[in-house]
């Protein structure tokens, strides 16, 4: 099987692929000129050579630029107020949002946002409590790998409860449980970066959703 996964805008090209032994491998097309003068533009696979690179075959001697897609790996940066609050106001939204999606009857949206979009902002305030807690060092991977294994325990055990089946009533409950979870880590997490945070509307909302759903 096979099928591409492009970022044309980043000047990234890849063609993924499963052969018959079960090898899945990632064949990334790298713009030549780009490689000799412009590497600079090719952000995708300098992230991806992060780690290690290691040229199996050269044909064209061109080692010493695929050597230079080599960079060391991103540090954390401490977010600001403005992005810690943004991703607070995004996941309230959205925890309203899925609820109307709920009480409409649309429950493949509602699955959607509550198992994919919610988790992905509490992925990233995850990211951030981690972070504060461990400082900018601390691996958090990417995209939530390994998170068994860096998020601290006590965390670890409520995942359980936070996604949900097509089920009407149990959406309802991991909805709730994804808001109490959420506002338990972004609190932790503002009062260790000393940031402010909206606990009047986060009431005023819970309180709106309780008395209308």
């Amino acid at each position: 099987m096979t099928f591409t996964e492009s970022v044309a805008k980043a000047n990234h090209w890849e063609r993924r692929v499963i052969f018959k032994n079960g090898l899945d491998v990632d064949f990334i097309i790298i713009d030549e000129e780009l490689l000799l003068h412009k590497n600079d533009q090719l952000l995708i696979a300098k992230e991806i050579c992060s780690k290690n690179i290691c040229v199996l075959i050269d044909k064209k001697e061109l080692h010493s630029a695929l050597s230079g897609l080599h960079t060391q790996p991103k540090l954390f940066l401490t977010p600001s107020f403005n992005e810690f609050n943004n991703i607070v106001n995004d996941f309230y939204f959205h925890y309203l949002w899925a609820y109307k999606k709920l009480m409409r009857g649309e429950y493949w949206v509602t699955l959607q946002c509550l198992n994919g979009y919610l988790k992905n902002k509490l992925l990233i305030m995850l990211e951030f409590y981690e972070h504060a807690l461990n400082g900018n060092n601390y691996n958090t991977f990417y995209g939530g790998r390994f998170i068994e294994k860096w998020v601290e325990p006590d965390i670890r055990q409520d995942f359980s409860t936070l996604f949900s089946r097509n089920n009407p009533d149990e959406m309802k409950n991991i909805l709730n449980n994804n808001f109490d979870f959420f506002t338990k880590i972004s609190m932790d997490t503002a009062e260790k970066l000393n940031y402010s945070f909206p606990k009047e509307e986060k009431d005023k909302l819970k309180k709106w959703v309780q008395e209308h759903y």
